[in-house]
């Protein structure tokens, strides 16, 4: 089973901004593409189930499984703060409901 966190926002990201931001704030963060508009995060040797992230037509998808473990969810708060710094414009959805705190957001 997984969440699935919608990134709602109309401009676009450079995924290779958001690997290197992340590579910065995240030790042993390791991005694999698995497709044109698919990237998979992880943290090497902490990591239980990764982040997968997509581009979709209203935005980005952010998918965490219900096994994700702290090394996870410190991926995902990391893709949520590029967001907040970089797209002010975004909003966030979890199962077609708003996310009106993101900042206190927890699965």
């Amino acid at each position: 089973m997984s969440k699935i966190l919608e990134i709602q926002t109309l401009e676009p990201i450079d995924a290779n901004d958001l690997y290197h931001y992340l590579q910065h704030r995240i030790e042993n963060i390791v991005g694999i593409q698995k497709s044109e508009s698919g990237f998979y995060f992880y943290k090497d040797q902490y990591s239980t189930r990764g982040i997968d992230f997509f581009k979709e037509d209203y935005g980005y998808e952010v998918r965490v499984t219900a096994l994700s473990n702290a090394a996870d969810y410190e991926i995902l708060n990391e893709i949520i703060r590029y967001f907040l710094h970089f797209r002010r414009d975004a909003k966030y959805m979890l199962d077609d409901e708003p996310i009106k705190d993101i900042l206190h957001f927890d699965f």
